[in-house]
């Protein structure tokens, strides 16, 4: 326990991606941090990786969990960054697509496929796109979110195919059977890092929760 905090409560904030929610163990690992420190409150933004970084970078936020690292480790000195966790990517479809017969689904298989990329803001786009000019295809693509229940409804009504993190998947509500998930080759990954910064009025605690998460993370997993 801090000394100087036993009597005051503080509050740290933190940002957070929309698929939060379908993060299990990230949930776990704050509210047993909580437990450990009564005191304190959360206040939560949720946000695309971008903003986060950049509203952290802007002392807005104590600490961000995003898919998306930008920071130069080599410059700044002011904040940790700690890879969370690695999700590998699967093809999210109706099982009346063609694609369902497959035990795995190559980048190939996609081309002249009806498609849901991911958001642009997503890490995993220029993954993808990267993907799709080395093998040399053309999916359909039919707009682009990163939102696991459009992406669901998408595959659901038989529209197309879309990408979900296996992770988001695992802890997704899933309420019928008229959506399937396969496996993506090569695979492409949806990463979590945790970034905290280091020097600002809350530093003391952010890094006890930066070295709370690292030391617990790999019971949550």
């Amino acid at each position: 326990m801090l000394p100087y905090q036993e009597k005051h409560s503080t509050t740290l904030k933190i940002g957070l991606l929309w698929t939060f929610g379908y993060t299990d163990f990230l949930n776990s690992l704050l509210m047993d941090f909580k437990k450990e420190y009564p005191f304190l409150e959360f206040n939560y933004q949720f946000g695309i990786s971008k903003k986060l970084l950049s509203d952290l970078k802007n002392g807005k936020l104590d600490v961000v969990f995003v898919t998306l690292n930008t920071l130069d480790s080599s410059k700044d000195n002011d904040f940790s960054c700690d890879l969370m966790s690695a999700s590998p990517l699967r093809l999210v479809l109706n099982p009346k697509n063609q694609l369902s017969q497959l035990k795995t689904v190559s980048i190939k298989d996609l081309h002249h496929q009806n498609t849901m990329m991911v958001s642009k803001d997503s890490f995993c786009y220029d993954q993808l796109y990267q993907a799709f000019l080395r093998e040399k295809i053309e999916p359909y693509i039919i707009g682009e979110c990163s939102q696991a229940d459009i992406i669901m409804q998408v595959a659901q009504n038989n529209l197309g195919v879309g990408f979900l993190a296996e992770e988001t998947i695992k802890n997704y509500p899933l309420k019928n059977t008229d959506i399937i998930f396969r496996p993506l080759i090569p695979k492409c990954f949806r990463k979590i890092y945790l970034i905290c910064n280091l020097h600002n009025k809350n530093s003391i605690l952010n890094n006890k929760l930066h070295d709370f998460i690292v030391k617990n993370l790999a019971d949550h997993m």
